[in-house]
């Protein structure tokens, strides 16, 4: 609700609303009764967040269900109070350090740029690809642009401003990229996890749709390198391992010097044609089983009791794993090593889920029969449960084979590797398609995306690409958070980010805020951005903000884009006097960024002519020099012993 939120309007509180204690405006859509519970619970609609008692901000469902009282409302034009400038810092100083930003300016021209920028930190905050969420949800980010635009705005720059053309170019140029980092090896994953794509385009075509329907799809491609970094992504037409479109990629890797490992599949190609087409061309493989196949169903057979809590089968991360050659198809003879995984908690996390539901289901039947009534199964549980007559009344059994059976079964996975390995280097590549995948996920289950309903496939092409260039970056993120100490998850790392910000004071201008607390410094230090990189954000929002020109390319300091470096800025920190030590978070954050040298610091810094003497000077005395008289000292007499003639006592 938050991102939602019209600052720019102030509207009055609705007479049937209720304000909450963090001033959240909401109204009762109607009142439930849980019968578990036993008490109503009131279903809410949030409109708005509360600036007064009668006065309130609000929202876009606000906007909807009480158009009228907008009439006349008068904008305020207010900028924003409060930005949220921690995810774009690290986005930037990412693209930066790899060259991403760069190599989108190349191609696709400041305004361009800035644009995938600002929907790929879309993507990656509010995991959405919906264009007309994006003005509401990135109102009090810091942005490339400068402003969340509207989506029309967004929609007819990605139709006009971005072409085919510029993006063969860029994945090109990245691919180029990529090798000169050093990356020489790359795995292909191939993404069953299609779009439906209702629209009449040459590439959709009828396949194994994720959906389940008989429709259209449009299926992915990518690859990614040893430690998950996208190297290269694709579209490519309906739900299959098409031949043209895996040769075009591999020339494309072939031609910049990068080496196929070998190709990973998920589940929607675990059939003997996908295995005989990978093998035929000469490729490794590790493939998804599904759960219905035969060699999956005896490996949980053969192993499943070995690997709950067994010590020697621990693979870390609370799974636990095994491997063995088993036959893969009960109507193909074809055999291969198979690794059996359990996801402990995953499998926990399921097993009680399914207890839990039906204990519920028991007592519901108990309160219905005693009233009278026949229980009614829920189609999901019936191998588990039965209902039968008992005179006049009803028996609920429960079928306790079956049910313990489905208990131990959850958490369990498994995967068909081309060579013999161990579990864990089975699960570890696997694990490569990772990173990528769950940004391409955003794609296919978020509202609206998981149809393209593009009538181009060039509107495919341009979110695909957002989808690619966000990938990188949540990789690079996600590679930083795992390297931390303690280590952090990724949405947490996200969620931090979101809390370092820039207020506007009483001059009417940005400041950062010097309170990032320890995970914070770590998070921003691990991607080389400095107290005075926020600071120096804050200064370019002002002059932003004021209408002052500024370039549209974007950098963390005032001298460069190199961010391997630390901060050159010298500029004070905002509420210190000059002069003054450093205190707090802004001291840490600096300190994660400019380790202390070894050895004792100079006293005094040195001119370079002075360096240049001290250099050049030899030991000893200097030619020329002499020396020096000793000064003659007056003859004196010398005192004797004990106390001077004449002198007394002094009174105690």
């Amino acid at each position: 609700m938050r991102g939602s939120i019209d600052y720019n309007i102030i509207v009055d509180i609705p007479a049937d609303a209720h304000v909450c204690s963090d001033n959240r405006v909401y109204v009762v859509i109607e009142k439930r009764y849980y019968q578990q519970l036993g008490y109503n619970l009131d279903h809410r609609m949030w409109i708005g967040k509360a600036i007064s008692e009668k006065q309130m901000h609000p929202n876009d469902t606000y906007k909807e269900k009480y158009r009228e009282t907008l009439e006349g409302v008068q904008h305020l034009n207010l900028p924003e109070y409060t930005l949220r400038i921690g995810l774009y810092c690290c986005c930037l100083s990412i693209a930066l350090a790899n060259g991403l930003y760069s190599d989108l300016n190349m191609f696709f021209g400041p305004e361009s740029a800035n644009l995938i920028m600002d929907y790929a930190m879309y993507s990656l905050a509010e995991k959405s690809n919906v264009a007309k969420d994006f003005q509401g949800a990135m109102a009090d980010r810091m942005l490339f642009l400068g402003r969340a635009y509207s989506d029309s705005w967004i929609q007819e720059k990605f139709s006009q401003s971005i072409t085919d053309n510029q993006i063969q170019a860029f994945k090109i140029q990245w691919l180029k990229r990529c090798k000169e980092n050093g990356i020489d090896e790359v795995w292909l994953c191939v993404d069953g996890s299609n779009n439906d794509c209702n629209a009449q385009i040459d590439e959709a075509e009828k396949g194994k749709a994720k959906s389940h329907k008989n429709t259209n799809i449009i299926s992915f491609m990518y690859a990614v390198d040893q430690n998950g970094k996208p190297i290269l992504s694709k579209t490519y037409r309906g739900g299959r391992v098409d031949c043209r479109e895996l040769s075009e990629m591999v020339a494309l890797l072939t031609q910049c010097e990068i080496k196929i490992k070998g190709i990973i599949l998920d589940r929607g190609f675990c059939d003997i044609s996908s295995i005989e087409y990978v093998e035929t061309a000469g490729y490794d493989y590790v493939i998804m089983m599904k759960e219905t196949t035969y060699g999956f169903q005896e490996m949980l057979t053969l192993h499943r009791d070995e690997l709950r809590m067994i010590w020697n089968t621990a693979l870390g991360n609370g799974l636990y794993g095994t491997v063995d050659t088993v036959k893969l198809f009960g109507k193909h003879e074809k055999e291969a090593c198979v690794a059996l995984i359990w996801d402990s908690r995953n499998g926990v996390e399921r097993s009680n889920y399914l207890v839990d539901e039906i204990l519920s289901f028991l007592e519901e039947s108990e309160e219905l029969i005693t009233a009278g009534k026949k229980p009614v199964v829920p189609k999901k549980y019936d191998k588990y449960l039965k209902v039968k007559e008992a005179g006049d009344s009803y028996t609920v059994e429960v079928q306790e084979m079956q049910l313990q059976d489905a208990i131990f079964g959850k958490g369990y996975y498994a995967l068909i590797s081309s060579k013999t390995l161990t579990a864990k280097a089975i699960n570890d590549i696997y694990d490569l398609r990772d990173a990528s995948e769950k940004q391409y996920a955003i794609l296919k289950t978020q509202l609206g995306y998981n149809v393209f309903r593009a009538h181009q496939m060039h509107g495919i092409n341009v979110r695909e690409n957002i989808a690619f260039v966000a990938s990188i970056l949540r990789n690079e993120l996600l590679m930083k958070c795992k390297q931390l100490k303690p280590r952090m998850d990724l949405n947490k790392g996200l969620k931090e980010l979101d809390q370092v910000v820039i207020h506007l004071g009483a001059d009417n201008c940005y400041h950062a805020m010097q309170n990032c607390n320890g995970r914070q410094i770590m998070l921003l230090g691990s991607l080389q951005v400095t107290q005075d990189n926020l600071d120096y954000v804050a200064e370019y929002e002002n002059r932003r903000k004021n209408k002052e020109a500024v370039s549209p390319v974007q950098t963390l300091s005032d001298k460069s884009h190199d961010q391997n470096t630390n901060s050159s800025a010298t500029k004070k920190i905002q509420g210190i006097p000059e002069g003054s030590k450093a205190k707090g978070s802004s001291a840490k954050l600096r300190a994660a960024q400019a380790p202390k040298r070894r050895g004792r610091p100079p006293k005094n810094p040195q001119s370079a002519e002075q360096k240049e003497q001290i250099e050049k000077r030899k030991p000893g005395r200097p030619k020329g020099s002499k020396n020096k008289p000793k000064t003659e000292m007056p003859d004196m007499p010398k005192r004797g012993r004990g106390r001077p003639k004449g002198s007394k006592n002094k009174p105690k």
